[in-house]
């Protein structure tokens, strides 16, 4: 009934009888509804999403999240967070937003979006994909945190495997919260090495929320708000500009 297409309910009772009436023009529309490749589902590529990098264009992730806000019932997301947090070559987060379809019935369905390329060690990065989560929280679509393997982010970042309803029952790893970092300073440099890159990723945010409140959390009331992002990048010997 969702789908529609012509399938029947003997087309559907199992394998045999599905692949005698797939073709490419449900495949596509297949690939479409659940935002997946295409390619995957015929099995031509073991990537089953296409991932987005959104690594110095916060305004793209943007339009992608205004456009997923506009056709679904609801928005949130995860950054999985390499809890090594050691600089490994390889990506050390990967934010996953989840959004909510209605369904034809009283329920719904979810897809899900990968955004890779975040290497959250380096200060640049860290900043764009802070400001990412802020603007979420700016439109209430929450982006929560979980520390996880690099094992885990590898095989979902470059798109594989599929994102079933076991593992979004109960999300792994230990919960942490990004949008800290966007209101204390100390939270946003952790981890970080001191010095230059502290000092880079510090005016990097600044900028971004300084052009475009949306990158900002300033107004966040919060009883965990610490130093601000310019007094410590004063206090490092850097300049607000």
């Amino acid at each position: 009934r969702l789908f529609g297409h012509g399938l029947t309910m003997a087309d559907v009772q199992d394998d045999q009888s599905l692949i005698k009436v797939l073709d490419h023009e449900m495949l596509a529309a297949a690939a479409s509804l659940f935002a997946i490749r295409l390619e995957w589902l015929e099995c031509a590529s073991s990537d089953a999403y296409p991932t987005h990098d959104f690594y110095k264009q916060p305004e793209r992730f943007l339009k992608l999240l205004d456009e997923l806000l506009a056709s679904g019932e609801r928005v949130e997301g995860v950054i999985f967070l390499c809890g090594s947090r050691r600089r490994t070559g390889e990506d050390e987060a990967l934010l996953v937003l989840e959004e909510a379809i209605p369904n034809l019935g009283d329920g719904s369905f979810v897809r899900y979006h990968l955004c890779n390329n975040w290497y959250f060690n380096y200060g640049i990065s860290r900043a764009y994909l802070i400001a990412c989560v802020s603007a979420a929280w700016n439109r209430k679509a929450y982006i929560h945190g979980r520390e996880v393997s690099g094992e885990f982010i590898k095989g979902f970042s470059e798109g594989e495997g599929l994102i079933g309803q076991a593992l979004k029952d109960g999300w792994p790893g230990k919960h942490w919260h990004p949008e800290e970092m966007a209101i204390d300073a100390d939270k946003f440099l952790g981890g970080l090495e001191a010095g230059h890159q502290q000092g880079l990723a510090l005016e990097v945010l600044i900028q971004l929320k300084n052009q475009n409140d949306r990158f900002s959390l300033d107004n966040m009331r919060s009883g965990l708000r610490g130093a601000s992002l310019e007094e410590k990048l004063q206090a490092l010997g850097g300049k607000v500009t």
